[in-house]
């Protein structure tokens, strides 16, 4: 297959940098295009939009230290609102396959989503609380509800009081010979976007849009689609679970690159990953291979992929979960660190990924 419009685009780029998008041809591609199409871009979006550098968000786990995004993502927060959940319970080594571990890897996520939904957006808009969000006075407060032996109630997971999402997303880890890592997740939102291509350019249009709280002011929703961290404005960028992820060991040293695409999976792709590594001692391919759960908030359903067996899906359910299957979560691309060598392993749930050594 040959994208020869994507290629003179690339071309434009690698020669002129920035210009070569921002201004010139393809710039005028899209007004063309916007003109055309009564769109909304205009000259003023290209020549005052500024790429933004933040800084990462990092939570501790089992003597480890946990750097991934923070807002306007949501991911990062709910994965290390769940680590930070998961650090209170001690996790034998030879339980990773027990009706035990997935109850606690749901009601762990269910927190961290809980924790997501009401006060994360962009923070050039919103005056995000991470830590507070993140502190031990909140996770305590999670864990008050939680009970060994029974499925937590919506209703009892309590949002944090102050004074659906696509799946078609792509992640990709890098480290080179020199030891710089890139952990990286980007997405157009839906498979393809919006499915418009600006003609002449190779470029696809997403659909972001969409993960504002479109539902923002109407007092019956509850959960993400109410947050007023989220909700639109000018200029804002919209919350996501995208949640690119390094861990490094107590000593600083990276240990472990991951990430993964899958909207509201994303967390507990990720999750289960990093459980896999450093609760069970696993290989980076057993680990990416462990089946997983999802349990979002506000909703009551428990997701699962269908390798689990079904007699713990059953004990999940007597302990009142209610549980749904699934086919795959997620598709995790990692690169695990042990004693300088590194281990490259592409998640199999999906096709097209694999993995490269230079």
């Amino acid at each position: 297959m040959k994208r020869p419009d994507l290629a003179k685009t690339f071309k434009s780029i690698a020669s002129k940098g920035k210009s070569g998008f921002y201004s010139g041809e393809i710039a005028n591609a899209f007004l063309n295009s916007m003109k055309e199409n009564n769109g909304f871009f205009s000259k003023e979006d290209f020549i005052n939009y500024k790429a933004r550098i933040s800084e990462p968000i990092v939570g501790s786990y089992r003597e480890n230290l946990v750097f991934t995004a923070g807002p306007p993502s949501g991911g990062g927060v709910t994965l290390l609102t769940a680590l930070n959940f998961l650090s209170f319970f001690e996790i034998d080594k030879n339980e990773n396959n027990t009706f035990k571990t997935y109850h606690l890897l749901a009601e762990a996520l269910r927190r961290g989503h809980n924790n997501r939904s009401h006060h994360v957006g962009d923070p050039n808009f919103y005056e995000v609380p991470i830590n507070q969000l993140l502190s031990k006075d909140r996770i305590i407060e999670l864990t008050k509800s939680f009970k060994i032996n029974k499925a937590t109630p919506t209703s009892e997971i309590k949002p944090h009081r102050i004074k659906y999402e696509s799946r078609d997303t792509t992640h990709y880890s890098i480290i080179d010979k020199e030891g710089n890592a890139v952990s990286n997740t980007y997405t157009l939102g839906y498979s393809f976007g919006s499915g418009v291509t600006i003609p002449g350019t190779g470029i696809l249009m997403n659909n972001q849009m969409n993960n504002f709280a479109y539902r923002y002011g109407d007092e019956t929703i509850k959960g993400r689609s109410a947050s007023p961290g989220n909700k639109f404005a000018p200029g804002k960028r919209p919350m996501s679970t995208m949640a690119p992820t390094m861990v490094f060991n107590k000593e600083g040293e990276l240990i472990l690159i991951t990430g993964s695409p899958g909207g509201s999976y994303i967390p507990a792709a990720i999750l289960r990953v990093i459980n896999g590594v450093i609760d069970f001692d696993l290989d980076i391919g057993e680990a990416t291979m462990l089946p997983r759960v999802h349990k979002d908030w506000p909703y009551i359903g428990l997701d699962y992929e269908k390798t689990i067996s079904l007699d713990l899906i059953k004990a999940l359910e007597e302990m009142g979960h209610k549980t749904e299957p699934n086919k795959t979560m997620g598709s995790t691309q990692s690169i695990h660190i042990i004693n300088d060598m590194r281990y490259g392993y592409s998640d199999l749930r999906r096709p097209g990924a694999g993995v490269s050594i230079q």
